[in-house]
Parts: structure tokens; C-alpha cells; sequence
């Protein structure tokens, strides 16, 4: 379908359109009330006075100071690059330079660099409100989604605008093939095969606009049976070729009564080849370099695989649909889904573990990118300590994040049940409909936003009403547990944020917190679109979190369940797989364990394939490495409690924002201070083969010294410990060599002197470390260096500094290595140039690392090892 540019004005069919209604308009109503937008002002104003920071040059001073490891510089680095920057200005001649006329002061300088942040950050439009609760006032930080949607979708190319499949605006290209297999089979047909035609679960609540709501589907409550519905009377969208309103079913439970679930069960009775008979995941997927399907599949499983579409992300995923048929129905046929990701966590900040910070993010999936792009929207702040310890801090603390949820959200979620036109880059609107897909978090995060109890609960799961007795058992009340009611769970929690305080109202409201294992306090989010009306999605929103269960899914699961592209079958056999290594392998050999994690990995994986296409999305790893700029940023705070969140906010999103412009205008490529490029130090270190490491390295030789040959592949670390930790008192203790092109921003390669295998003791510098991934093998590669003969009349040699040169044979070419061990290594020497062979041969302003890496150079190198620096 193909949209044309819209007005403003009403739409064609303005009886379609309709706004918050229902159960919906209550849960906006009940936080609405509080009035925390009207109570906001702007968070960071920026101060009057011209701004110092015109030039280019004074522009490029400010973007050391902000992005120099990440998130800026403290204020003591800032007063030596302040005079750093007067030094050089004075070097170069300048009297009356720009920078020494713009900062006559340090202070001046610090100030204007302060002032100049919150100027980046104006456009953000960050704002600040205070929230009472619970008898203590909290200053929040946050942004207007919806605000911080439009920038990012302006900010972006029109080529990386998604709509869906099928949508045309004038941007990315559409992408039909995954609607339509390779024999031109619907996408609606193959999920109905897989799923057969027998009983399954039925959600407790229809797609509007689908008509096809039945009596067992209305006014049912919580403590109801699951009613049983086939697959094969559910309606199909014609525009979308899926299912519109495709019933819940258990991952692990398969019916017994359709042929094509025996074929499923053939497939997973099929032994496994390969290797040692292994059963690892890429046994239950084709093979990456076009084999074709694993031997795992019988022949009935290999034909379905081959009509099959590839689930790869949440445009594949039942959730996208239920939604776009769901915005279609209710607002207008040209409206397009606004796909949002939401992420919160707490970080710890203070090593004492007594501060931490609380982002709250969002990533638009409409936008595609080479990264994935997390946007930060709120701070979501710590709850006082005396009231977190009380009776009541779960409770506060659980509206303090509503209450956050509906203030960040709230244009949103309006814009949801109405829609709103939203401009493109480069000219044109579109209308369009936020709707969340996903919320990545934790599980207890998980519970905190879904206002349900996180421990001492009967009911732990927030999908399914699952006793937690019995989580892991194939029982009704473990993995065969029928679903959560949404409308009964949100409509019991706003009774009880609704009731009085008359006599037994406590003893009420607690018999219902237990009866279904909530807070008293209704979720926020129930007030979006599509979450507690239409489809009711708002259980299905929490994606499954594999972080902590990687060893598992590694096992379990192969890449193409994390975005490379799985088929249904494929996803119905490892969601079999799963429940089975739950409930038969480890079920008997460690006992009787009724886990949250393990109960959703053995009967909610299937349903996570189905909602989202893959088990990537809901990880929660890739923020938590967002955190460390968090951390990073909470350093250059006065870390008081009452004033650090705001002083947070001005760091971190100043740099962030400042990265994002300098994008702009350089081009695709980022900056090198770029914050999200900072990377986690590999601990196993980085894998290459033996002839990358010649050619990186400059090391020729190195497989005929190591004894491999160059296809080998090995493992390489920026250095190795040595020495006996073990014994302090007779003076040997744990020391770390060093052999790294890069350690810090430049590099560090430590000379040493170590003992080969004749005996011989030797002077050498360490070129790289190398090892097995087991860490049973690691190897030091050195270059080898000799004695050299001694000038005249050389103070350093009067001194007893050995002078030194390269070992290189009378008919060789290259420098002689040695591969030795940690245990071979004496001890770390300071070597030196020579400095006067140096200058007397290539003048003084010539470099070492500017020198030409010719034979005759390194045949002519000298170097001095310096007595005067203690050695290690």
C-alpha cells in the first residue's frame, strides 16, 4: 500500500477514529489526576550572555572537553587543558589568539564549557517536575516521547524509515517476501499447519475489528477455566496474510490430534548427527553455508521448512500484526504502527552500593540502523532509604515508575487510540500510531512494571497463572496454566487504588492482592492502545530475557533464533527442546526446582517466536552495557543525593547529543570519542589466525617460531601476569606484562629480560601474547636483542646502561623471535632509545614511530637500558 502526503485536518473516515474508551480511559483518568506534566518546567535553562564557543577552533576545544573518555573531562582535567590550550596558542606566536580572548580565566573557561552544555542540550527539551509519595517530594528528569520521536525520526535518512511490510511512504523499500513463502503460500496458511487443527488456549479477549468474538470470550474472569478453541474457525487479515487473532498455546504442549503435530513429534524423535551425535543448536536449522536442512528434520519437517517464511525480528512477529490490524480497525486504514521498545533497570553507581541510577530508554524500530539506537527519556529517582526499608517502599516505589511511565508516555499513549501525523525527513507526513512491542527488562523489573508481586506470590509468572509450587511440572498448575486475564488483573487493581479507607478495607484489598498475586497500584501502560483493549497484549509485552540463561540457550538454541532467521517448525521443535531439558535433564539430576526463568524458558518460548520473531530482542545485555556511561558520567557529579541526578543528566546527555551532532555533519561515520563505541575489554581475548598476526603485527617468522601453521587460529590478550603471588615475604609478587598495539590510546609493548631453553638469559621486547581459549596454553612472543658496541666516551655506558640493537642474522632479513613462557620471564626493563644515534641520523624532530620500517633501519636501531628506573 502506497501513502500519499495527508493533511492535518480530519481524516477521510473520521467515524472510524475513536479515543481512550473502556478500561483504558480509566487507567489514563487514574494517573491523569495527579497532574504531573502541568506541574513540569524546563530542567536545564540555559543562562543569558553570548556564547564563546563560535569559532571552529574554540568548537573543537569543546568537544575534547565534553567526549574525552566518553562522557568529558573533570573539572581539574579541564583546568589542564585549559592551560595546555594557552601554551600551544602561545607556541604558535599568537598574542591575542581566539581562545586566550574568549577565556581570559580558568574559571571563565569551566563556566563557559558549563554554560555551553546546556545550550547542547536545549533541543533535547528535557524537563523536570516534582512527584509527592508517600510523604517524600522526588525531582524527576524526563523527556516527551512522543517530542523525542519526532527529532529522531527528522534526525534520521528517509532510505532508514520502516513502516512494515507492505507499506509504502517514500522510504526504506517494503519487504513482501515475508508474507508470501517461495511457492507463493500465505504466511496464515503455514502458521495454521504448524499450529494443527486440535484444542489450544484462547486469550481472553478478541482483535477489534475482527468480529469474531465469541461468547466463551467475553466476561471471562480469572479463576475460569482456559476455554478451548481450533485454530481453524480464527480470522486471517487478507492485507497481512496472518493470523488476526492467533490463539495462545503453550510452548512445550503439542496437540495429539492433528497429523502435522506428529510430524513434529517425528522431528524431535529424529536422531541428531554430526560430530559426536551433539544436539547443539544449529542441528534444529539449516546450515549457514547452504547445505541444506540438518539431518534432525525427517523428510515431512524438511518440506515444511522449505515453504516456510523466516521469523528474523518484530515485524515477523504476531505482535506487529495483532497491532496494525488493531490501529487499522480503530483509527483509519492509511495509519501505520509506530513500533516502540521500552528498557528500565537500576545501575549501581557508588562501590557502596547505596546510590544508584534508574534510566529509562526507548528505541524506535521503525528507524533501521547498523546499531541499534537506545534513546534515554527519564531518571527515574532513587526512593528514599527510610521508606524503601518501611512496610510501604515496594508500594512507593511501584508508583513512583507508574507514575513516570504515564508522564514520559503520556502524549503517546493518546496518540495511540487517535494517532497522530508525525513529519518525514525531507518533506511529507505520515499518521501513525505508537504502539510498545517491547519492554526489555529483568524479572523483577519485569513485576515492578506490570504491578504484580515479585516475591512471596502464588502466582510467579506474569503470562500465566502458574502456581509456584509447581512452576516446572506438566500440570495445569505449572507449564499447562492457563493465561492471565488482562481485563480481570488491571480491573482488581483499580478497585483497590480506588478504595476507601472504611472498616476491612485493608483485609479486602489484601485477599485480592493475593488471589491474583498483584499490587495495588494499576499499570500504566494499560492505558496504550492495544495493551488492555483490542487484542489485550499488555502480559505479552516483557520479552524473555537470555541473558542469564546464555549457557542454556547456547545448548538449546542455534544463531538464526537470534535474528539470523528461524521457521516456525523450527521454532515448534526447540520450544519442545527446551521443555524437555527442563523437565528431563535438569528436573532429575538437580531436584525439584520451580524457577521463574526456567519455567518461561520450558513454556513460553514458543510464544516469544511467535510475538517477535526471535529470542534477541528481549536480551537485556546490550543495555547494560549502555550502563557504563551512566558510571562514567556519575564520577564527574559532587554526588550528593539531592543534586547528582540533574548534574547526571547535563554530563551524559550533553556528550551524547554532541556525538549525535558531529555525526551529522562528518558524516555516517562516528567520532573516535563516540560514547556507545566504548567497548568491553575482552577478558579471552581476540581471535585472529597466525597469518593476520604476521601482517598486523609486522612478526615475520612467527608460524615457523611457534611451530603452526599460518590457517591456525589463536587467541590474543593485551598481556599476562608473571611471577608467585604466593609468597610476598621473600619479595616476589604478581606483575603484568604488557604486549598491546593499544592499551588506553596508544600502545604499550614492555621489554623484559627472560631465560630461553638452552639457559641463556636475554634482553627482548614482548610483541604479542598468545593463548588457548581454555587458557592451558599461553605463549609470549619477543623480539630478541644483543649487545651493541659502545661509543666513545658515553655517560650512559660509564653508568653501566647496556646498549643494545636487534638480533638479526649475518644472512637474514628479520629480527630472531623466542616463544617463552610466563615462567621464563625475569623480570621488566626499561629500555630507552638512543636519542643522539637517533638525531645524529634523521635530525632532531624526527620520531621513532615516524622512522621507515626498512631492513637497514632496524639494522640500525640502538637502544640503552636505563639503571636509573627501577625495574620491576
Amino acid at each position: 500500500m502506497t501513502l500519499a502526503k495527508k493533511s492535518s485536518e480530519a481524516p477521510d473516515d473520521p467515524g472510524r477514529e475513536v479515543g481512550l474508551e473502556g478500561l483504558c480511559l480509566r487507567v489514563f483518568k487514574h494517573y491523569d489526576k495527579f497532574d504531573d506534566a502541568a506541574k513540569s518546567c524546563t530542567a536545564l535553562p540555559v543562562p543569558g550572555g553570548p556564547d564563546p564557543f563560535t569559532s571552529p577552533a574554540l568548537q573543537h576545544v569543546y568537544a575534547q572537553a565534553c567526549l574525552e573518555g566518553g562522557v568529558g573531562l573533570t573539572q581539574s582535567a579541564l583546568r589542564r587543558l585549559y592551560y595546555f590550550s594557552r601554551k600551544v596558542e602561545a607556541g604558535a606566536g599568537a598574542t591575542d589568539g581566539p581562545f586566550s580572548t574568549s577565556f581570559p580565566s580558568v574559571n571563565s573557561f569551566i563556566a563557559a564549557v558549563s554554560k555551553h552544555k546546556r545550550v547542547t542540550m536545549a533541543p533535547l527539551a528535557w524537563r523536570k517536575t516534582p512527584m509527592k509519595i508517600g510523604g517524600a517530594v522526588y525531582s524527576v528528569m524526563y523527556r516527551d516521547a512522543l517530542q523525542a520521536i519526532r527529532r529522531e525520526v527528522l534526525s534520521a535518512k528517509r532510505e532508514e524509515l520502516y513502516w512494515g511490510p507492505g507499506v509504502d511512504i517514500g522510504g526504506a523499500p517494503s519487504d513482501t517476501r515475508r508474507h508470501v513463502n517461495r511457492a507463493g503460500r500465505p504466511v496464515a496458511d503455514i502458521y495454521r499447519s504448524v499450529a494443527g487443527h486440535g484444542a489450544v488456549q484462547q486469550r481472553t479477549g478478541g482483535t477489534a475489528g475482527t468480529g469474531q468474538h465469541s461468547a466463551e470470550e467475553t466476561g471471562v474472569n480469572d479463576n475460569a477455566s482456559a476455554d478451548k478453541k481450533s485454530l481453524a474457525g480464527q480470522h486471517v487479515s487478507g492485507a497481512t496474510g496472518r493470523p488476526g487473532d492467533q490463539a495462545r498455546r503453550s510452548s512445550g504442549c503439542i496437540d495429539e490430534q492433528g497429523a502435522d503435530t506428529a510430524g513434529l513429534k517425528d522431528l524431535q524423535a529424529t536422531p541428531q548427527s554430526g560430530a559426536g551425535g551433539s544436539e547443539a543448536v544449529g542441528a534444529c536449522s539449516a546450515s549457514d553455508k547452504g547445505k541444506g536442512p540438518d539431518s534432525s528434520f525427517s523428510r515431512t519437517a524438511q518440506s515444511a521448512v522449505h515453504n516456510e517464511p523466516l521469523l528474523r525480528d518484530c515485524w515477523d512477529g504476531d505482535m506487529y500484526v495483532q497491532h496494525q490490524e488493531h490501529v487499522k480497525s480503530t483509527i483509519s486504514h492509511d495509519a501505520v504502527v509506530l513500533g516502540l521498545h521500552i528498557y528500565s533497570d537500576s545501575t549501581v553507581l557508588a562501590s557502596s552500593g547505596a546510590v544508584s541510577a534508574y534510566p529509562l530508554r526507548m528505541r524506535i524500530v521503525n528507524i533501521r540502523l547498523k546499531t541499534i539506537r537506545w534513546v534515554t527519556v527519564a531518571y527515574i529517582p532513587q526512593v528514599v532509604p527510610a521508606v524503601l526499608s518501611s512496610t510501604k517502599g515496594n508500594e512507593v516505589r511501584v508508583e513512583l515508575l507508574q507514575r513516570i511511565l504515564f508522564l514520559v508516555f503520556r502524549s503517546c499513549i493518546k496518540a495511540s487510540h487517535t494517532g497522530s501525523f508525525l513529519d518525514l525527513p525531507g518533506g511529507g507526513e505520515v499518521r501513525v500510531s505508537p504502539r510498545a512491542l517491547l519492554y526489555v527488562c529483568d524479572q523483577k523489573e519485569e513485576r515492578a512494571v506490570m504491578c504484580l508481586k515479585s516475591s512471596g506470590c502464588q502466582y510467579p509468572c506474569t503470562l500465566c497463572m502458574c502456581e509456584k509450587g509447581a512452576a516446572c511440572t506438566d500440570k495445569k498448575q505449572g507449564l499447562q496454566a492457563r493465561r492471565r486475564s488482562v481485563r480481570a488483573t488491571v480491573e482488581a487493581q483499580l478497585s483497590n487504588a480506588s478504595m476507601g479507607q472504611f472498616w476491612g478495607a485493608a483485609a479486602q484489598r489484601q485477599e485480592i492482592e493475593m488471589a491474583h498475586s498483584l499490587n495495588s497500584v494499576p499499570p500504566a501502560l494499560a492505558a496504550w492502545a492495544g495493551l488492555a483493549n483490542g487484542p489485550e497484549l499488555l502480559y505479552d509485552l516483557p520479552g524473555f530475557d537470555r541473558l542469564h540463561l546464555a549457557a542454556v540457550t547456547k545448548l538449546l538454541y542455534a544463531k538464526k533464533c537470534t535474528g539470523g532467521g528461524i521457521s516456525p517448525t523450527e521454532a515448534k521443535v526447540l520450544a519442545v527442546r527446551a521443555k524437555d531439558w527442563v523437565l528431563e535433564h535438569y528436573q532429575p539430576l538437580l531436584g525439584p526446582c520451580h524457577n521463574t526463568k526456567l519455567h518461561r524458558l520450558a513454556a513460553h518460548v514458543m510464544d516469544e517466536f511467535r510475538l517477535r520473531g526471535n529470542l534477541y530482542d528481549g536480551d537485556t545485555g546490550l543495555n547494560e552495557s549502555l550502563h557504563k556511561r551512566v558510571k562514567l558520567a556519575y564520577k564527574m557529579t559532587n554526588r550528593k543525593r539531592a543534586q547528582f541526578l540533574e548534574q547526571l543528566v547535563l554530563v551524559e546527555q550533553a556528550a551524547h547529543a554532541l556525538c549525535d551532532d558531529m555525526c551529522d555533519v562528518e558524516g555516517d561515520e562516528p567520532p573516535p570519542a563516540r560514547p556507545s563505541d566504548l567497548r568491553r575489554l575482552r577478558k579471552m581475548g581476540k581471535r585472529c589466525t597466525v597469518a593476520e598476526l604476521i601482517r598486523r603485527r609486522d612478526l615475520p617468522g612467527l608460524d615457523v617460531a611457534l611451530g603452526l601453521s599460518q590457517g591456525t587460529t589463536v587467541l590474543t590478550s593485551a598481556g599476562l601476569f608473571f611471577g608467585d603471588p604466593t609468597t610476598p615475604r621473600a619479595g616476589r609478587t604478581k606483575k603484568t606484562l604488557r604486549a598491546a598495539p593499544e592499551f588506553h590510546g596508544s600502545p604499550w609493548f614492555d621489554w623484559l629480560e627472560y631465560r630461553t631453553s638452552d639457559g641463556r638469559t636475554h634482553i627482548g621486547r614482548a610483541e604479542v601474547v598468545l593463548h588457548n581459549h581454555a587458557g592451558t596454553w599461553q605463549r609470549v612472543v619477543v623480539k630478541r636483542a644483543e649487545s651493541a658496541a659502545a661509543e666513545r666516551g658515553c655517560v650512559l655506558s660509564a653508568y653501566k646502561c647496556q646498549r643494545l640493537r636487534w638480533s638479526i642474522p649475518v644472512d637474514g632479513m628479520d629480527v630472531r623471535l623466542d616463544v617463552i613462557t610466563a615462567h621464563d620471564v625475569l623480570r621488566i626493563v626499561v629500555v630507552e632509545f638512543d636519542w643522539e644515534d637517533l638525531c645524529s641520523r634523521h635530525g632532531p624532530t624526527k620520531m621513532p614511530d615516524a622512522l621507515p620500517k626498512t631492513a637497514a633501519e632496524v639494522r640500525a636501531a640502538r637502544f640503552f637500558t636505563n639503571v636509573f628506573a627501577p625495574s620491576v
